[in-house]
């Protein structure tokens, strides 16, 4: 599993600076074209070019790492870490615009863990449900 930066450049003359991850460059460009709110953005426009900036071997965030639920309000998920330390509660496809963090108990006493958690999150459901982001 490799995280890639790319910059995509678009016939409308945008561009998307993004990090995706994936097996190989073309699914990390793929996972990165299916998310709506790139669809969103591009809109009308064609892709010209996908170039690769940067690339860094990551070891996989295990399936079982985290639990995905639905919220009570519809469109909303809510995703926690099994040591509790919180969860985070966002809307359905504006994951980085609506997360909203409850603290479950203390974490100032190990923030490098709670660094992690908060890095391993979105990379986990990047890989596990990008439908939902």
């Amino acid at each position: 599993m490799k995280r890639y930066k790319f910059i995509i450049k678009l016939s409308d003359g945008n561009e998307i600076q993004a990090i995706s991850v994936g097996n190989s460059r073309d699914e990390a460009v793929e996972r990165l074209l299916a998310l709506p709110q790139t669809t969103e953005f591009i809109g009308s426009a064609q892709v010209i070019n996908a170039a690769l900036v940067g690339e860094e071997v990551v070891r996989p965030v295990p399936v079982d790492r985290f639990v995905l639920q639905r919220a009570n309000d519809s469109n909303w998920w809510v995703v926690g870490d099994p040591e509790g330390m919180f969860v985070i509660r966002f809307q359905e496809h504006d994951f980085n615009g609506t997360r909203k963090i409850t603290y479950l108990k203390d974490t100032s006493s190990n923030a490098l863990a709670e660094a992690r958690v908060f890095r391993e999150i979105p990379e986990w459901l990047q890989l596990y449900h990008s439908e939902v982001l």
